[in-house]
């Protein structure tokens, strides 16, 4: 309402930043008493973006991304281990909010600001357990 400022949310509206669908999945699995490996997908549908309420913009679209992992014990208690992330290097979007963005950047104009997913990165690193 141009008056008010309201926005009319409709029941069936979608909640905004919680996407529809979501699935993980993951598996792990000891090659040896030492050596483990594994994996997982993680899965997440279109969302609306946080302050469209009333599902008034295209929502952001959903992504698929998939992780790698493996340790390795060395001894009682240290391990050693590597994690691959986003191994496809897929481009997504993983959040976005309704804002203004001409007073930083007044050439422009769209009221959508949306945010990257995380791109491919890797770890290797070295645990202790208690």
């Amino acid at each position: 309402d141009p008056e008010t400022g309201l926005i009319l949310v409709q029941a069936g509206n979608r909640l905004p930043g919680l996407p529809q669908d979501t699935l993980k999945l993951g598996a792990d699995y000891a090659l040896t008493q030492a050596l483990t490996v594994g994996g997982d997908i993680l899965y997440n549908g279109a969302q609306y973006l946080r302050g469209d309420e009333a599902n008034l913009l295209p929502p952001i679209g959903g992504f698929t991304i998939m992780n790698l992992r493996a340790s390795w014990r060395i001894g009682g208690h240290f391990s050693t281990y590597v994690r691959l992330q986003n191994i496809f290097d897929r481009r997504y979007s993983d959040f976005g909010v309704i804002g203004n963005p001409t007073t930083v950047l007044p050439q422009f104009t769209d009221p959508r600001l949306i945010s990257p997913g995380a791109p491919r990165a890797g770890w290797i690193g070295l645990s202790f357990d208690l």
